[in-house]
């Protein structure tokens, strides 16, 4: 039976003391069925994944799943064993950081594990508490079956085992996707040499079918991933561009939970989704009106041409734009190229909650800081933080996303220079205005500083040794105290006043970078 070798894993199941052991009943299955289900029970006999047992303690019952291709799948309801087990907490790699370190490449080559989980093998004791019962009989597995609670775990710590040395240098593996990578192509043969090395001597086999060497792009974690950016696969946008209008909850939860897996391509997806929150409440009758058929279009048309996205470039300065909308915040990473363009690096947004639609829009703003601090808090970990301050985001992005009718910015609105504030610290509300480069919003010339001040002590916070959520809490803290204290008294601008300036700006938005 071919497998890893033993001294690199072997999965122990390690039940719970006093955990009490079941025994599942035997399920029914229609006639043609069960010859489906033993013709592929004989085949794990033959290769050797599984052996017949008697007498177990624990017993599993099956779950037949059909192929695309019209045979079945056996799987194993392991739930009751599952929950007699702790979870082991190795931890998995971030796939979006190792889609990141996919790209920048010459030369790329994308391995896939054959028969994934069953490449290792089950400790001997351990064999028959995974016992299961078929209309064939009763057996157990040698090797680690799907569905086990830790399998994930112990198949990723083989890997790290296995490709300590050359693991997010030249190459990327996630549980059995496996990428080499060579940043010039005549390195590239070099590189496989000693994946195919490694592979040999620890006895891991790859599933040729699915392999492909020396390309320049190809399929990893769901997405397609180039030299020059990141893209979604065709396969995915064609199943949200063929969806029909959702008719029930149920279906509404297949277009969110695809639009979700996506979220990171998708500008504003929150405000684009918001048509849908109370269809998803409990109680309320499913009804499709025009705001649900419009933002279902609206996402439709924005998949004809979704955006393709880039890796941030280690040492070159990261830009973060921030938008505080009526009801949800928005996010934009992005980076200048060689050619001083912007490229986006990741989209963010969500909803806010009722409490905090209540915040004035200064709050709001901080709010919107601090959830892109929480969420993508990984991608400023290797940079020191400074602040700059753009006046408006691009014009379109603005008009492709307004609030009001009446908020509608004209076409020759600068998207660009509006304001640009150079102030003097501290963080102690006694920032002065040192220079205007221009400003035809004068309005929001206050609010801005205040602003200004908030993201250099968020920096502070950020470059601390000491918690960040505790940070976190105590900046949200004074933040929201200057904004209803301090921006009354000393600033002079009140509510009415900045929400007025919204009427001629739209949004206030504004650009913190990162080096």
């Amino acid at each position: 039976m071919p497998g890893l070798d033993r001294k690199v894993v072997v999965h122990h199941l390690s039940v719970k003391k006093g955990a009490r052991p079941v025994k599942q009943g035997q399920r029914r299955f229609q006639p043609e069925l069960i010859l489906l289900i033993e013709t592929e029970v004989n085949k794990l006999i033959e290769v050797g994944f599984i052996r017949e047992v008697k007498y177990p303690i624990w017993i599993s019952s099956i779950i037949p799943v059909r192929k695309k291709n019209g045979q079945i799948r056996v799987c194993v309801d392991f739930r009751d064993l599952n929950n007699a087990c702790p979870k082991d907490d190795f931890p998995l790699p971030i796939a979006e950081l190792m889609i990141d370190a996919t790209t920048s490449h010459e030369a790329l080559s994308f391995m896939d594990g054959s028969s994934r989980y069953n490449q290792i093998r089950m400790a001997p004791a351990d064999e028959e508490l995974t016992a299961f019962r078929t209309p064939k009989g009763i057996y157990c597995y040698r090797v680690m079956p799907f569905g086990l609670k830790n399998a994930g775990a112990i198949y990723q710590r083989a890997m790290q085992r296995i490709f300590d040395d050359m693991l997010h240098k030249n190459v990327e593996c996630y549980v059995d996707d496996l990428v080499v990578k060579s940043k010039k192509r005549e390195d590239h043969l070099y590189d496989l040499r000693k994946v195919f090395e490694c592979l040999r001597r620890y006895q891991l086999k790859m599933n040729p079918s699915k392999c492909a060497f020396g390309v320049t792009s190809g399929k990893f974690l769901g997405f397609i991933v180039r030299q020059w950016g990141i893209e979604i696969e065709q396969a995915k946008i064609d199943a949200i561009l063929r969806m029909p209008e959702p008719q029930n909850i149920h279906e509404l939860k297949i277009l969110q939970g695809k639009l979700a897996y996506l979220r990171r391509f998708i500008l504003n997806l929150a405000g684009r989704c918001q048509p849908f929150g109370p269809l998803m409440k409990k109680d309320v009758p499913f009804e499709w009106d025009e705001a649900c058929d419009k933002a279902f279009k609206s996402i439709k048309s924005y998949f004809m041409k979704p955006p393709v996205l880039v890796a941030p470039v280690h040492g070159r300065p990261l830009i973060l734009y921030v938008v505080a909308q009526e009801r949800s915040v928005g996010i934009l990473l992005a980076q200048k190229n060689d050619e001083e363009k912007e490229n986006a690096l990741y989209y963010l947004s969500r909803t806010m909650t009722p409490n905090e639609l209540k915040y004035s829009p200064i709050e709001k703003l901080c709010l919107a800081l601090i959830f892109v601090i929480q969420k993508l808090k990984y991608y400023f970990q290797s940079h020191s933080i400074h602040q700059a301050i753009k006046g408006q985001v691009l014009a379109d992005f603005l008009a492709d996303h307004p609030m009001h009718a009446e908020w509608e910015l004209s076409d020759n609105l600068p998207d660009e220079d509006v304001l640009v504030i150079e102030i003097t610290p501290p963080w102690k509300m006694e920032c002065m205005c040192q220079k205007i480069v221009t400003a035809p919003i004068k309005q929001l010339f206050e609010v801005r500083q205040v602003v200004d001040a908030l993201i250099k002590e968020m920096a502070t916070y950020m470059m601390d040794t000491s918690p960040l959520e505790s940070h976190l809490k105590i900046f949200f803290d004074e933040a929201s105290n200057y904004a209803r204290t301090k921006l009354k008294s000393s600033w002079k601008v009140t509510r009415e006043v900045y929400e007025e300036s919204l009427s001629v700006a739209k949004d206030d938005i504004f650009a913190a970078e990162a080096k």
